[in-house]
């Protein structure tokens, strides 16, 4: 069934709060656990910035801002409106999630299906079509690949997900008991369609103990298996063109009639992708099916580009 999004109010995040914390600065965590923790996410930023790169193709950044532990209530009372998470099982008793903001995962869906990745003014209170909930299981495939490549040399169980793993209500599926104690990281994203924040949040207690085994040595940046988007299916459409008829005309009209369309008949129609304007292309035939000829792709404009 498609997710219900409800309206919520627009956040970001500037570059000045972002620098303005500090890693590892926390009175929860000892000095030790914070070193650890800082070279385990730096891993984990570093290569999830490679495995979101073919989805968004421009430059962007990513990279953890803060870490700090709390009780798993606080953090969810600190909640305004609806904001995605994306539960995963860290081992056989233990869960975790990503939260994402609202409007960060709105702009990257649209990217990933060849926009701008700026939001439509009427997609508040809209609903998740069955390509954007592909879209967005592959988002956590990814972001799981760049978790598991910064434990791998510790031997780490491999996280996954399963059904129901995405939650608007973050109340709905509970991550533990609300008075557990959660280590609650934050990275910044910053593209040049949007500036937001994912929170990457697990118990505590589980980490904790996965710490103290940890060497203090930097841990490897290579990057994780491939994302397999490829095998998803898109809506490709070719668009003819419009024409305008007067409403008595198209009472009257019968088999065999013509509308005249506004589009040439030897310039190249319109190919769109999930209805947004992709290529050029002339009709035709493939085989006994009828096909279009691509002559243009129809390139993002040089602003969205670093």
């Amino acid at each position: 069934m498609p997710s219900l999004i409800p309206p919520v109010p627009r956040q970001r995040v500037s570059r000045s709060q972002a620098v303005s914390y500090r890693l590892g600065q926390t009175a929860s965590l000892g000095p030790t656990e914070s070193q650890r923790l800082s070279r385990l996410w730096e891993s984990f930023a570093q290569t999830a910035t490679l495995q979101l790169g073919p989805y968004l193709r421009c430059n962007f950044l990513f990279e953890p801002v803060n870490f700090h532990c709390r009780t798993y209530r606080s953090y969810l009372n600190d909640f305004q409106g609806a904001r995605p998470s994306l539960y995963f099982a860290v081992d056989p008793a233990v869960q975790g999630c990503f939260t994402i903001e609202l409007d960060l995962l709105l702009s990257i869906l649209e990217r990933m299906l060849g926009g701008k990745g700026q939001l439509p003014p009427d997609r508040n209170g809209a609903y998740l079509t069955e390509v954007e909930s592909h879209l967005l299981a592959r988002i956590l495939e990814g972001l799981l690949n760049a978790y598991q490549v910064a434990w791998e040399p510790y031997q780490a169980p491999k996280p996954r997900f399963g059904p129901g793993y995405a939650q608007f209500n973050p109340y709905v599926a509970m991550l533990c008991s609300p008075s557990d104690t959660v280590l609650v990281s934050t990275f910044q994203i910053r593209t040049p369609f949007m500036e937001s924040t994912i929170d990457l949040v697990l118990p505590w207690e589980s980490i904790k103990r996965r710490l103290a085994v940890l060497p203090v040595a930097p841990v490897s940046t290579t990057a994780g298996p491939k994302l397999k988007w490829q095998t998803q299916q898109v809506e490709v459409s070719l668009y003819l063109g419009k024409g305008e008829v007067l409403f008595s005309d198209l009472l009257g009209l019968e088999k065999g009639d013509i509308i005249k369309l506004d589009t040439p008949i030897r310039e190249p129609l319109e190919v769109r992708v999930n209805g947004l304007p992709k290529f050029k292309a002339f009709p035709g035939m493939r085989g006994r099916h009828l096909g279009a000829r691509v002559c243009e792709v129809l390139l993002e404009s040089p602003e969205e580009v670093w």
